[in-house]
């Protein structure tokens, strides 16, 4: 069990060397209320990845999980791996991919056998409830969004996108790098 009021758990970087990733391996995952579990780059070395192994239910409400490459920088993004039964994301939480800078954005993988269900965005939340590889700001390319699932509900707002630029609760942003390809197979129904 690992639970903390206000704990942030962040890998990064801001040198030439790579960031170490993050590996969870639990049956249960909840994260709520702002909890954040990120790494990014802040210069040439690449992000590290997070790979999210869950056996039963993934639950992520009002919380991040981030990779990303900051403004001005050339390294690349680290990738999401989650494998799990059920993910539930919901009131503007997400899993997020990003690139501000000139690397590459990170791939966003989900492998739940059963479903995805995307809920509920808060209203003038700075981003809607989703799946996220965005490049804003810089020229990277934004990297891959491909789910596999049984069945993706998506209601209230909620997205799975990969922008180029994008519409955040704070305004446009208008321009970023090449945008990565969503690919969603649901064997039952979306």
């Amino acid at each position: 069990d690992l639970a903390s009021i206000e704990g942030v758990t962040i890998a990064g970087t801001n040198a030439a060397g790579n960031a170490g990733n993050i590996t969870l391996e639990t049956p249960e995952l909840t994260m709520q209320n702002g909890a954040v579990l990120a790494t990014t780059t802040g210069s040439s070395g690449n992000g590290g990845d997070i790979t999210l192994n869950v056996s039963e239910f993934v639950d992520i409400n009002g919380a991040l999980v981030v990779t990303g490459s900051l403004q001005g920088t050339t390294g690349n993004s680290g990738n999401i791996i989650l494998n799990t039964q059920r993910l539930l994301i919901d009131r503007s939480g997400g899993l997020n991919t990003f690139t501000f800078g000139a690397g590459s954005g990170g791939n966003l993988q989900v492998n739940a056998s059963e479903s995805v269900q995307l809920l509920d965005s808060v209203l003038n939340a700075v981003q809607p409830t989703g799946l996220f590889a965005n490049s804003i700001f810089g020229t990277g390319r934004g990297g891959n969004i491909d789910v596999r699932t049984q069945r993706v509900v998506m209601r209230g707002g909620a997205q799975a996108g990969n922008q180029s630029g994008a519409l955040l609760g704070t305004g446009l942003v208008s321009f970023g790098g090449p945008g990565g390809n969503v690919n969603i197979t649901a064997t039952e129904s979306i």
